[in-house]
């Protein structure tokens, strides 16, 4: 089931500057970072932040969803929004969490089958290690 990206949010004007508090919620398609397949990721992000009125000299212009300009404040919802996007995606996507991805011999999506590849021996320099056994 796919479910809309949807943004609810607050703005609450305070004395020294504004405070946004909301959520954005959703589902967005995205590739897997292990079988690259795409898949539906869940978004549920809470935004709470407090933009001040005193802007930093040091900020490149458009950093900050809070600008002054022609003699007046003014914000951007789209910007602030964007932004926690952003922040709300995962690093590494998945599709589901039983993925196996994908054979990294021949490429082929191990979640569909196993491949025809010979299963890995690993390093021969490190074979002394493969029957080590520590005892506590």
């Amino acid at each position: 089931m796919n479910k809309s990206l949807t943004t609810s949010l607050e703005v609450l004007p305070q004395p020294g500057g504004v405070y946004f508090r909301g959520s954005l919620q959703g589902q967005v398609l995205m590739s897997c970072s292990r079988c690259l397949e795409p898949g539906h990721v869940d978004i549920n992000h809470t935004i709470d932040v407090y933009e001040s009125f005193e802007s930093d000299l040091d900020d490149p212009p458009g950093y900050r969803p809070l600008k002054y300009e022609h003699g007046q404040w003014w914000f951007s919802l789209w910007q602030l929004t964007w932004e926690h996007f952003v922040l709300a995606l995962p690093d590494k996507p998945l599709c589901s969490r039983d993925c196996k991805g994908i054979c990294p011999s021949c490429g082929e999506n191990i979640n569909s089958g196993l491949c025809a590849c010979l299963e890995e021996t690993g390093d021969p320099r490190l074979a002394v290690f493969r029957n080590l056994k520590i005892n506590l």
